[in-house]
C-alpha cells in the first residue's frame, strides 16, 4: 500500500497543465546544410556536428536492429553487385554497371542502405545472416562497393558479435594498390550511449592506404529529441532518390502531426493524439516550395512530441530561411503536458500506473481494479512485439507489482492489462 501511495502522489504532482507560452528557437545548419543539429525540446541545442565527416554508420542497437547506413548526404553511393564474400578477390569496378544502388530508409534507424535486400525474416539482415547459438553472431555474406567521390571501396561486413556487439569489417580498394584492412569496432568504448558507430573511410597516398576513423559525432541517445539534417528518400513512383532537408526524430521519441486543426485545439488534445515512433513523421512535410520560396502553415499545422524525458511539447515551424552563408530552420515550441504516471483508459474498469517513468531499472506497476478478476499482463515494444506476458489474479482495489526491466532494450513500451471488465494500458520508457 505504501508503494501505491507513492505512485498516486507522483501522479498528482505531474498532472497535465495548460500549454505554456511559445518559445522561439532556430536550427542553424550552415551553408549547403553541411551541419547536423541535435536538439532537445527541454534543454535546447545539444550539438552541432558536420555531416561531412563520415561514410558508414554501424548500429549500436543490436538484436534485430543491426542497421548499416551510408552517408548519402555526403555524395556516398552504395552499390550491391549481389556477390558473395567468396568473390572478394575477383570483384572489379565493372561490377558497378549491373549492381543495384541502395539507399537508407528514412522511417527508422535500423534499415540502412546495406539492409535493403533483407528477406523480411528475423534471421536475414541484408548484409548477413544470424547463425544462432552458441555465438549468436550475425555473419556477413555480401560484398558492397562504396563510391566516395572518384574513389571506389569494396566492403564486406564480417560479423556482428551477438554478445559483445562488436563489429568487424573489411575494406579494400578498387583500381588502386591499397592493401585490405580488417578492423573491429566496439560500442563499449566511446560509443556506448550513441545510436551508431560512425566511420570515415579515406583513401590517401601514394603510397596508398586507408584511413578508417571512428568518429564520435552523435550525442548520447537520451539527450536529444530530433536532428535537423539532410537525408535521402527513395520515391517509389517514379523510382528516384531525392534529397530533403528536414527533421528526423530520435527513435526513443514519439510524435504526431496535427494538420488542419488550430494549434490551441491540438495542444488541448495532446493526451488523446495518436503518436508514432516513425522517425520521419516530421520530416520535410512542414514546408512547401511555391517556386520562389518556402511556405508553411503555422496556424493549423503543428506537431506534438513526447520528449526523451517524457514531457509533451508542441512545435510549429515559422521559416526555412537561407540567410547569407547559412540555412536556418526557425520554429516555436511550448510544453503542453508533463509525463503522465496514471492513464485512465476505461472508467468502468480501472486505471494503471507506472513509476518511475522513464526508468533505468525496475518499474512498479499499480492497478486499481473495480472488481476481482483474472487478466493477462502484456508488455509490447513499439513495433508490437510482445516482450513479456503473464496471467495475473487481480484483487478488487489496489494491486501493486514490481517488474524488472534490466533485460529490456532501451526504448518505448506499452504495458496492458486485459480481462473481463478490465482494460487498461500505459506507456513507459526504458533508458
Amino acid at each position: 500500500m505504501k508503494k501505491f501511495t507513492l505512485v498516486w502522489l507522483f501522479a498528482l504532482a505531474i498532472n497535465s497543465i495548460q500549454a505554456q507560452p511559445w518559445i522561439k528557437d532556430s536550427l542553424v545548419m550552415g551553408a549547403g546544410q553541411t551541419n547536423d543539429v541535435f536538439y532537445h525540446l527541454g534543454t535546447g541545442l545539444v550539438k552541432t556536428e558536420s555531416n561531412q565527416n563520415w561514410v558508414l554508420a554501424l548500429s549500436n542497437q543490436g538484436g534485430q536492429k543491426a542497421g548499416i547506413y551510408t552517408n548519402t548526404r555526403n555524395g556516398i553511393m552504395c552499390f550491391n553487385p549481389h556477390k558473395s564474400v567468396t568473390d572478394w578477390a575477383t570483384i572489379t569496378l565493372a561490377d558497378t554497371i549491373t549492381a543495384n544502388k541502395q539507399y537508407n530508409q528514412d522511417s527508422c534507424w535500423y534499415l540502412g542502405a546495406l539492409n535493403a535486400y533483407a528477406d523480411g525474416t528475423p534471421f536475414d539482415y541484408g548484409w548477413g545472416s544470424y547463425v544462432g547459438s552458441p555465438s549468436h553472431n550475425v555473419v556477413g555474406d555480401s560484398i558492397y562497393i562504396i563510391r566516395q567521390g572518384t574513389n571506389y571501396i569494396k566492403l564486406r561486413i564480417d560479423s556482428l558479435g551477438g554478445f559483445t556487439k562488436n563489429w568487424t569489417i573489411t575494406v579494400g580498394a578498387l583500381g588502386l594498390p591499397v592493401p585490405d584492412q580488417t578492423l573491429t569496432f566496439s560500442p563499449a568504448t566511446k560509443f556506448a550511449k550513441s545510436n551508431f558507430i560512425y566511420l570515415n573511410i579515406v583513401q590517401a597516398g601514394p603510397p596508398y592506404y586507408f584511413a578508417v576513423v571512428d568518429t564520435s559525432r552523435e550525442p548520447a541517445n537520451n539527450t536529444w529529441d530530433f536532428v535537423a539534417t539532410k537525408y535521402t528518400k527513395l520515391l517509389i513512383a517514379p523510382p528516384v532518390a531525392q534529397n530533403y532537408t528536414g527533421i528526423l526524430c530520435n527513435g526513443k521519441v514519439l510524435s504526431t502531426q496535427v494538420n488542419g486543426v488550430p494549434v490551441d485545439v491540438a495542444a488541448a488534445n495532446y493526451g488523446t493524439a495518436a503518436y508514432t515512433n516513425t522517425i520521419n513523421n516530421i520530416g520535410a512535410d512542414w514546408k512547401f516550395f511555391n517556386g520562389t520560396a518556402y511556405e508553411m502553415d503555422d496556424t493549423t499545422n503543428s506537431y506534438l512530441i513526447q520528449s526523451n524525458d517524457g514531457s509533451y511539447y508542441q512545435i510549429r515551424f515559422r521559416a526555412n530561411a537561407y540567410a547569407i552563408g547559412t540555412t536556418m530552420i526557425r520554429f516555436e515550441k511550448r510544453k503542453v503536458g508533463f509525463p503522465t504516471a496514471i492513464n485512465e483508459v476505461n472508467n468502468l474498469a480501472s486505471s494503471i500506473g507506472i513509476y518511475p517513468n522513464p526508468t533505468q531499472n525496475d518499474v512498479m506497476i499499480s492497478i486499481d481494479a473495480k472488481e476481482a478478476t483474472t487478466a493477462q499482463l502484456q508488455i509490447t515494444d513499439m513495433t508490437g512485439k510482445v516482450v513479456f506476458a503473464k496471467n495475473m489474479n487481480i484483487a478488487k482495489g489496489t494491486n501493486v507489482w514490481n517488474m524488472p526491466t534490466t533485460n529490456f532494450a532501451n526504448g518505448h513500451y506499452v504495458i496492458a492489462l486485459r480481462g473481463e471488465n478490465l482494460k487498461a494500458s500505459q506507456q513507459f520508457v526504458k533508458q
